[in-house]
């Protein structure tokens, strides 16, 4: 259940390093946020909630996502947008954003997760789409169910989930692809979690950078999961308006390119990598019981 709306709540959306050059400028130590124990001492209202969002190609969506925000946050956000310095159609962007280097989704997020100003910081892509009003309360509530900061928590993506069996089939183009076997169970999925700045800071990353786009959310909500500090708001839309799943969502040259000749290489790459090093997951883990331990002794 959302919490209630607080009329005098500071609603306003915050837009830093606006506009300046990655490559240029990074975060000074003034301009991050102080060590997370001040973090724990706040009251959850006064929390901000940093939205990061790397995008190419997409201006619209970049606009539609920022708009979304506008009209459903009931408290103070940030939202952070990070543009290739070489998409050819950054002259279009008419939101606030920062340039560098075309990394891959995972880097870039964790470039802007290093400069934001957020108690709590949520990966987000272009293709989102926020609807339920007072989703940056519900993310509020967790930190006041675990004030230690050490949580993570997810939302609706408005779709079924994916599909646990398929079979393989061409279709008109020649490609092979993958067809859900009637019958099958789907398995919700996370697109867009956020972390508690404690989380982040005990980790040093949101996005792990050692995968390039497609294991960046599993590997953040299972370990969570894991950790028995996951939380999800199935009642919470945050829309993925994903090409391919969404109907009446084309497929652009942003989502060719992690497909290149309608190949997967990069999501088979990434869960490759994710099961060679599952086990250093684990280490993680105890790295943030170990945080909870130190908050029980404050």
């Amino acid at each position: 259940m959302l919490p209630t709306p607080d009329p005098s709540a500071n609603k306003t959306i915050d837009h830093i390093w606006s506009n300046r050059s990655m490559t240029e400028q990074s975060p000074s130590s003034e301009e991050r946020l102080p060590h997370p124990l001040t973090v724990r001492g706040m009251s959850a209202k006064d929390l901000i909630v940093s939205v990061l969002c790397p995008t190419r190609g997409r201006p619209e969506n970049a606009r539609r996502l920022l708009d979304s925000i506008d009209k459903t946050h009931r408290r103070r956000v940030s939202v952070q947008f990070y543009c290739d310095e070489d998409d050819p159609k950054l002259d279009e962007y008419d939101v606030p954003h920062h340039t560098g280097p075309d990394y891959m989704f995972a880097m870039k997020c964790h470039i802007l997760a290093m400069g934001c100003n957020g108690h709590i910081l949520m990966m987000c892509g272009d293709d989102a789409v926020f609807v339920t009003e007072g989703w940056d309360d519900a993310l509020r509530s967790v930190h006041k169910k675990w004030p230690d900061g050490i949580w993570c928590a997810s939302m609706w993506d408005g779709t079924t989930g994916k599909p646990e069996e398929y079979d393989t089939k061409e279709n008109d183009k020649g490609e092979m692809v993958k067809i859900p076997l009637e019958g099958t169970k789907y398995k919700i999925t996370h697109p867009h979690p956020a972390i508690g700045r404690d989380a982040f800071e005990a980790l040093g990353y949101l996005t792990n950078p050692m995968f390039n786009h497609f294991c960046t959310d599993p590997w953040i909500t299972d370990m969570f999961q894991d950790l028995d500090r996951f939380m999800y708001f199935p009642e919470v839309r945050v829309d993925h308006m994903r090409a391919g799943s969404v109907v009446g969502c084309v497929e652009d040259d942003t989502y060719r390119k992690m497909r290149p000749n309608g190949k997967c290489h990069f999501s088979e790459r990434d869960r490759t990598v994710y099961g060679m090093f599952r086990k250093y997951q684990d280490l993680d883990i105890e790295i943030l019981k170990l945080k909870i331990k130190e908050y029980e002794h404050v």
